[in-house]
């Protein structure tokens, strides 16, 4: 099937693409499940499991509108209606056995991707992502409200303070405000 964009030029159909080919897309649309990615005015779904190959949460902690994502094609079946992308996969797994995974009582550097009142996306390195939770710290002199104190795109050191590498999870401390409660 042919397929007109906005400027009516023929793009692809999805029957066009293949699995395993690589796309650049724009995410136009967050959804529980994840995201819609436009790609050549097609719809295509980025399940949050295929943002990261770390747990993220939801995909706006993650992604933002606008943005433009290199993807790779899972599924692209025009009569079942299924055009699947992932993020993640255009990366080999940093979890893996060969890679250097951050270990618990480590401190990393990171770099805040993004920041709200209770909770920071932080990409610490080799696509490892890691979060900082308020919930997780263990004083009530610890940081309340997480934008008073970070900004997003800025780097700050980390405590890390549990890796799971089966989930793909890692929980981060700030490392002023760990050693304050010591």
């Amino acid at each position: 099937m042919i397929w007109f964009n906005k400027k009516h030029e023929v793009t692809k159909g999805i029957d066009d693409y293949v699995e395993g080919e690589q796309v650049r897309g724009t995410v136009v649309e967050f959804a529980p499940f994840g995201a819609y990615i436009d790609i050549h005015g097609l719809k295509a779904k980025l399940n949050r499991e295929e943002i990261s190959w770390s747990q993220i949460g939801s995909a706006d902690h993650f992604l933002m509108i606008g943005q433009v994502i290199n993807c790779v094609v899972l599924a692209a079946n025009e009569k079942q209606g299924k055009f699947i992308v992932s993020m993640k996969r255009t990366t080999s797994d940093p979890w893996a056995l060969d890679c250097k995974v951050p270990t618990r009582g480590e401190i990393v550097q990171g770099r805040a991707i993004a920041v709200f009142e209770s909770e920071m996306i932080v990409e610490v390195f080799n696509g490892i992502h890691g979060r900082v939770r308020t919930r997780d710290f263990s004083s009530e002199s610890a940081v309340e409200n997480l934008l008073l104190h970070f900004q997003t795109g800025l780097s700050y050191k980390f405590l890390v303070a549990k890796v799971d590498t089966k989930r793909g999870a890692l929980a981060l401390l700030p490392i002023d405000y760990y050693r304050s409660e010591v």
